[in-house]
C-alpha cells in the first residue's frame, strides 16, 4: 500500500492516510498486523467471509490463507452427513404412515430451509448449523439433540 505502487489519499493538512473500507474488521486487521491472530473461530460466516475479503484487499496473504484453510477444513466437516438434503426430501415425500424418523442422524451443516418437516422425529440428532429458516416444523420432535440445538432461537 505505501511501496509507491498505489496512489494513497493523504489529509492535506495533517498528513493522515484516508482508507475508503467499512471498518467493522479493521480491529482484526491490526491484531493480526501486530501478533497474527485473528479470532476466525469467534465470527460468523459471514463475518468471516467479510474479512477475507478484508484481508484480500490489504494483500494479507497469511490471513487470507488462514482463513481459506479455516473454511475449507468447515466445508469438510459438513459434509460428513448422514443423510443430503436430498435424501430428506424422498424421506418426507415417501414417508410410509406420514411419518419420518431421523432419530439419531448426523444432519450437521444442511440446508433444511422451507421444507415441510412436519412431524419429523429429530430426537437425538445432530443438527449443529443446520438451517430451518421458513421450514414448517410444526409437531417436529427435538429430545434430546446434540450440540443443544434449538431451531426455534437460531
Amino acid at each position: 500500500m505505501f511501496s509507491g505502487r498505489h496512489i494513497v489519499c493523504k489529509e492535506s493538512d495533517k498528513g493522515y492516510v484516508f482508507i475508503d473500507r467499512d471498518g467493522k474488521h479493521f480491529r482484526h486487521i491490526l491484531n493480526w498486523l501486530k501478533d497474527g491472530v485473528a479470532p476466525i473461530l469467534n465470527l460468523s460466516d459471514l463475518e468471516r467471509v467479510e474479512l477475507l475479503r478484508e484481508a484480500k484487499y490489504y494483500q494479507l496473504l497469511g490471513l487470507v490463507d488462514m482463513i481459506n484453510e479455516f473454511l475449507n477444513n468447515k466445508k469438510d466437516e459438513q459434509t460428513d452427513t448422514d443423510l443430503t438434503r436430498t435424501d430428506i426430501i424422498k424421506c418426507v415425500h415417501y414417508a410410509v404412515g406420514g411419518r419420518v424418523k431421523l432419530i439419531g442422524a448426523n444432519l450437521s451443516g444442511l440446508d433444511l430451509s422451507k421444507l415441510h418437516l412436519r412431524e419429523v422425529d429429530f430426537s437425538f440428532a445432530s443438527l449443529k448449523n443446520v438451517i430451518f429458516s421458513y421450514a414448517n416444523l410444526h409437531g417436529a420432535k427435538f429430545c434430546m439433540l446434540n450440540e443443544s440445538y434449538n431451531p426455534y432461537t437460531s
